[in-house]
């Protein structure tokens, strides 16, 4: 069979530093060709993963233009991880990834997959395949340090940098934060904190967006991974990072977290501040013999890249074998539960 991913953004294939979507595709294309599929991956020109993969051929293409022509005249199957150019199915075998949120009363096309089962939920269907990482590539620790990480987009305040650095000064326990520019300089993540500069200073410890054995590193010594995020995450993959090197994931209970975090087994799933700053708390003072427990159940409970190519090349199968994976719907958000907010209350603690 052979497969072709489309995924021609403004990012790389894999990415360097952020680009979740473009991560996921290197690891599909890497996993599938393992299984004995032909793969080829229509991306950006710059892409470097024919050169890590060899026998995976990319199809050069800037993400202004309709990847559609270039599609080679073998291919079985096609993995669209946007929505078309123009708005159109394909005329052959195909399935689209929505990887994010579609907006209220948006339509999509008959063969959309959802990344988690919340995600699909979310969208009114149930039609889904769980994203998943290569776990066995992260390094896995149950040696911690004194601090809790944040690894987002600080600048979309649906990540809620700004809460991570509230806990951070009003429990004195440090944070490892990063991001294009330093917090100070972000004026989304301006807040509480920055009332008390000594404090702040001494506590936070911003760097810029970081990738491989740097990444590795900062997942795997963090006591804990915070991503109380204020909107219906899709999957994310880097709580599932962090849980596969060994670290619990703070998390709120918005779109897939609470798919897989479960409260006290893997991490804390909490609903306002002071369950954060207590959850932070706790698991910042956990006992030698309890860190490493838990350790390997965030390992063992961390969704897997193998499991996610297999749960495509079942639908890819469907498809070539003529059936439908479902018909277009609207997106159901306007009956879908608002996310929960939790930020610092305007009083001091």
């Amino acid at each position: 069979m052979h497969v072709v991913h489309i995924c021609a953004t403004s990012l790389t294939v894999p990415p360097s530093g952020y680009g979740g979507t473009e991560r996921l595709v290197f690891w599909l294309a890497r996993e599938q060709q393992r299984m004995g599929l032909q793969v080829s991956v229509i991306a950006h020109p710059d892409s470097a993963v024919a050169k890590l993969l060899p026998g995976v051929r990319l199809i050069a293409c800037d993400r202004h233009l309709d990847p559609t022509p270039m599609v080679p005249n073998d291919a079985d199957v096609l993995h669209l991880h946007r929505f078309p150019h123009d708005g159109r199915a394909p005329d052959r075998p195909y399935l689209i990834t929505e990887h994010g949120l579609r907006k209220s009363g948006a339509g999509f096309l008959p063969n959309t997959v959802f990344v988690s089962r919340a995600h699909a939920r979310l969208h009114g269907s149930d039609v889904f395949v769980s994203n998943g990482v290569p776990v066995g590539e992260y390094t896995y620790s149950e040696h911690k340090s004194d601090a809790f990480l944040f690894m987002a987009r600080m600048e979309w305040p649906r990540k809620n940098a700004r809460t991570a650095l509230d806990l951070a000064v009003d429990t004195g326990i440090p944070l490892h934060i990063t991001g294009q520019r330093s917090p100070w300089l972000e004026r989304r993540v301006w807040g509480h904190w920055m009332l008390s500069p000594r404090k702040a200073r001494s506590l936070i410890r911003p760097s810029r967006y970081v990738d491989g054995a740097d990444k590795a590193v900062l997942l795997s010594q963090a006591f804990a991974l915070f991503h109380i995020v204020n909107w219906h995450e899709p999957f994310s993959l880097v709580a599932h990072e962090a849980l596969a090197s060994g670290t619990p994931v703070i998390a709120s209970p918005n779109g897939a977290l609470a798919d897989f975090v479960v409260d006290g087994h893997n991490g804390a799933l909490v609903r306002s501040y002071d369950e954060a700053r207590d959850a932070l708390r706790r698991l910042a003072t956990l006992d030698a013999p309890s860190r490493c427990a838990l350790a390997a159940r965030c390992r063992d409970s961390a969704s897997s890249a193998r499991a996610c190519a297999e749960g495509y090349v079942e639908l890819y199968e469907d498809l070539v074998a003529g059936r439908s994976l479902g018909s277009g719907l609207h997106s159901s958000a306007d009956n879908s539960p608002a996310a929960i907010h939790i930020q610092r209350p305007s009083w001091p603690r």
